[in-house]
């Protein structure tokens, strides 16, 4: 996913939760580092200046159209997006931040057909 595709709001209204670990000015736009364990390397780019926090929890959209989902063992891209759709998707912080992020009630397939 492009990081100007993403897309941020208020942490829980999103496709999942992610915390900023880092934030940059660059005059016309914002990069944001992000953290999710299950997205490595998630960025956003945001247009203007943004006020965030590092360690601020934000939620996360990304468009169906730019979604793209890899194999946890061999790192290939899947053709389907998820093999389980009643799996529930867990939104668990960062390990050292000690803090666990509540469970997602909705399947995976309730998350990927907003």
């Amino acid at each position: 996913t492009r990081p100007e595709a993403i897309s941020l709001v208020p942490a829980g209204q999103g496709d999942l939760d992610a915390r900023i670990d880092d934030f940059e000015y660059l005059g016309g736009e914002t990069r944001l580092a992000l953290r999710h364990p299950a997205a490595d390397g998630l960025a956003a780019i945001l247009p203007g200046p943004a006020e965030f926090q590092p360690g601020q929890t934000v939620g996360v959209i990304i468009p169906k159209e730019n979604r793209l989902l890899f194999d946890s063992v061999t790192g290939s891209l899947k053709k389907e997006p998820q093999q389980n759709p009643k799996a529930r998707i867990r939104q668990n912080p960062a390990p050292e931040d000690g803090h666990r992020a509540p469970t997602s009630p909705r399947t995976v397939e309730e998350d990927l057909s907003k």
